[in-house]
């Protein structure tokens, strides 16, 4: 049932999307919003199950706070039995249309279920252009417990930002051992631009003025 829901979820979402053998050409980019995802490398996929990167799907996403992003998504991210693996790893860049520093933060989640002892795992690094470290987020769900979301503030606001992402599968001992992700999620929050910050402060000065006068 966890599985057969998984499959109907990401096809169904799957149709005339981005693939990864789409985005790891050089020069292939995604825009979502005001931000443009691009230099998808270090393509590497180890394990038992074999997926083609044109049935690994990336799509644009909000989530529930209106952060933008991508979602990456496949029908077979799926793992029955005892023992079963599968790990992908893909670097990608994400920077501002206009080069303005916005991105200040990240935020990642993933949504999947599994069966009896198994496992999934989603782990990323951020840096900025310098090669620092922004933030390391991490969400799971095993046997023992789930953390389905992750966020990190930077610090700072970046024009510019890497991500370094780890995903994986495992089953554990029992032959009836199931695992499934439908898809896992990348989003950021971004500072108001200097404009916006503008017309919100003389929007909440006007209102308070109101609020004065009409007391």
């Amino acid at each position: 049932v966890l599985v057969g829901g998984a499959l109907l979820f990401a096809a169904s979402n799957a149709v005339s999307q981005s693939t990864l053998a789409d985005l790891s050409v050089p020069g292939a980019t995604i825009t979502v919003g005001d931000l443009v995802f691009y230099d998808f490398s270090n393509i590497s996929q180890v394990g038992g199950l074999s997926v083609p990167l044109s049935s690994i799907y990336v799509v644009p996403t909000t989530d529930d706070e209106g952060n933008i992003g991508i979602q990456f998504q496949s029908a077979f991210w799926s793992l029955g039995g005892a023992l079963q693996s599968y790990d992908l790893g893909v670097n990608f860049m994400v920077r501002t249309v206009d080069g303005t520093p916005l991105i200040e933060d990240d935020v990642l989640a993933v949504t999947g279920g599994i069966l009896y002892d198994g496992a999934t795992h989603v782990a990323e690094t951020v840096l900025d252009t310098n090669d620092n470290s922004l933030s390391t987020l991490e969400v799971y769900i095993n046997s023992t417990g789930q953390h389905t979301e992750d966020d990190s503030l930077f610090g700072g606001a970046y024009a510019t930002i890497e991500v370094t992402k780890d995903f994986s599968m495992t089953t554990g001992i029992d032959p009836l051992s199931q695992v499934f992700v439908s898809h896992f999620d990348q989003t950021f929050s971004e500072v108001p631009e200097p404009s916006s910050a503008l017309f919100l402060g003389l929007g909440g000065l006007v209102l308070a003025c109101y609020r004065r006068f009409t007391r």
